[in-house]
């Protein structure tokens, strides 16, 4: 067991991370090592194989592994330490981490900063307390997501959601778009949780009805879910299903700083200063396990702000906190509405439209004055109807299950025939 010394210890290599660390590169700290427990750099991002990725950061379109392939060769280009699968294990009062990798065997790095980019987790039907059978075919976006796209597997045939967060919009358009039957979305809430955007494209545009007020009150099947029960405004209906996701919200991964002692308000956010930094000296946060971004590129900010904040403490650690207040640092979420049903009736009017073209997401009307974006947007719209880039997965020859993206806008209607083409032309 060897002790290494170091100045950075970043644990996480995604979205936040890796801009942290390219960050502090730059800032003159050069001495980082990131701690990654996967195989891979990149995250979340590595499964997120749909557009929508980079469009403030990198000022470009990007699907989530391009976003995190550009982050990657940042990292490389300045040779920054990465200890992938490399699990922390523990970490000490006095900033020593105990990590665990097949490569090393267990090793301790004492560090003088740690900066916490550990994501955040899914929350599931256990914590929601949807009540039933506990047969197969019944996942989280986030688990769908990894089989599908990273493993290439079939996860079931006609699919109800639970929750219209953004990844559940997400999924159901993956879904459609590699044959399934998405039956329909659910919301308990009486408006959408996702971006508009996101339910304009994902659903809208593949014909998925969103149903709100909704909840799956029970799930039947003895070895495969065979059916649910849906509870919309005090009627019950069975619907006829075989795969159930939940994308019901995200909750920080907070358990290492929970065993650190740090303050954690509500058993699920860190508490901060105003420069990211917890109730520990020299022990920071960023992106989604500090509080969930809407957005990769926000996480990205993020984790550049906390990288400067880092640096301060490092170069100044007597004076570090002079004029610091316990207020959270300001975070630039995705600003949103609540958007009802009576808001959808007059989409479906034709009075008004949504641009998909960025996460501004602007309500495009008649003698609207829109953005470069906006009017790009409007004249793509033809009389055959939306059309969008297409994304989805092929088998490289070393038996990998890559991502790919069209150049151009596919017609809707075409893309069960496009899948098949660029299936058969990659295989």
């Amino acid at each position: 067991m060897i002790l290494k010394e170091i100045d950075v210890a970043i644990i996480g290599a995604g979205a936040a991370g890796l801009a942290c660390a390219i960050k502090l590169h730059d800032s003159g700290i050069q001495n980082i090592v990131i701690f990654e427990r996967n195989p891979f750099l990149g995250g979340i991002l590595r499964q997120c194989i749909h557009l929508g990725f980079g469009l403030t950061y990198f000022n470009e379109e990007l699907t989530g592994p391009q976003y995190a392939d550009k982050l990657v060769k940042n990292i490389k280009d300045r040779n920054i330490g990465c200890r992938l699968n490399s699990m922390v294990l523990d970490i000490s009062e006095d900033k020593i981490l105990t990590v665990s990798s097949p490569q090393d065997g267990i090793m301790k790095y004492k560090t003088r900063t740690i900066v916490f980019a550990v994501g955040c987790r899914e929350r599931t039907r256990d914590n929601i307390e949807v009540p039933g059978t506990r047969p197969m075919g019944v996942f989280t976006a986030g688990q769908a997501q990894t089989l599908i796209n990273l493993h290439g597997l079939k996860i079931g045939q006609k699919v109800v959601i639970q929750g219209s967060g953004d990844i559940g919009l997400i999924m159901a358009r993956r879904l459609k778009i590699e044959g399934y039957d998405v039956i329909a979305v659910l919301e308990t809430l009486p408006y959408l949780s996702g971006l508009i955007r996101n339910k304009v494209q994902c659903l809208d545009h593949f014909g998925i009805p969103l149903m709100l007020s909704s909840r799956i009150k029970k799930i039947c099947g003895r070895k495969r879910v065979s059916g649910v029960y849906v509870e919309t405004e005090n009627q019950e209906q069975y619907y006829d299903c075989d795969t159930v996701l939940f994308s019901v919200g995200l909750i920080p991964e907070l358990e290492l700083a929970r065993n650190l002692g740090l303050n954690i308000q509500d058993n699920s956010n860190i508490a901060v200063n105003s420069a990211f930094e917890g109730t520990k000296d020299g022990i920071f946060f960023c992106g989604n396990c500090l509080h969930i971004n809407d957005l990769a590129d926000n996480a990205s900010l993020e984790g550049e702000k906390a990288a400067s904040f880092v640096a301060e403490y490092l170069r100044h650690p007597e004076v570090f906190r002079e004029g610091l207040t316990n207020k959270l640092p300001y975070c630039e979420c995705q600003k949103y509405s609540q958007y009802n049903n009576d808001f959808f009736y007059q989409l479906k009017d034709g009075e008004s439209l949504v641009c998909i073209i960025c996460p501004k997401s602007c309500i495009l009307s008649k003698g609207s004055n829109p953005c470069q974006r906006g009017k790009d947007y409007l004249s793509s719209i033809t009389s055959e109807g939306f059309s969008q880039r297409l994304t989805t997965t092929v088998l490289n020859s070393q038996e990998e299950y890559i991502p790919i993206v069209t150049k151009e806008s596919v017609s809707i209607e075409s893309f069960p025939e496009k899948v098949k083409e660029l299936k058969i032309k990659m295989s």
